[in-house]
């Protein structure tokens, strides 16, 4: 059975999704700004301020494209702590070492 979970990044919304999920529940959430709820689960697994770095990149690309600046170039880097690479090398890279 499939659980709707209105307002899921709001604050009761996200411990009742949490919930949930801890209870093998399949669970479906609906928000009203997706970005928001993007930027909560990134920062899980990063600094807050990281998080809320990739969601304003994330959503001048999903309106602008794929349109980089120096600016965000050099802010991946920096969160990366290395150059970027493209596509193209990464599964180069991961084909070599499988």
């Amino acid at each position: 059975m499939t659980i709707l979970v209105t307002g899921a990044t709001g604050t009761v919304g996200r411990q009742v999704v949490e919930q949930l999920a801890k209870r093998g529940a399949d669970v479906r959430a609906l928000v009203r700004d997706p970005a928001k709820g993007f930027e909560r689960n990134l920062r899980q697994f990063m600094p807050s301020w990281m998080a809320f770095n990739m969601r304003l990149m994330s959503e001048r690309f999903l309106t602008e494209g794929m349109v980089p600046e120096a600016g965000n170039v050099a802010r991946l880097t920096a969160l990366l702590g290395r150059p970027l690479r493209s596509y193209r090398d990464f599964a180069a890279e991961i084909a070599t070492s499988a």
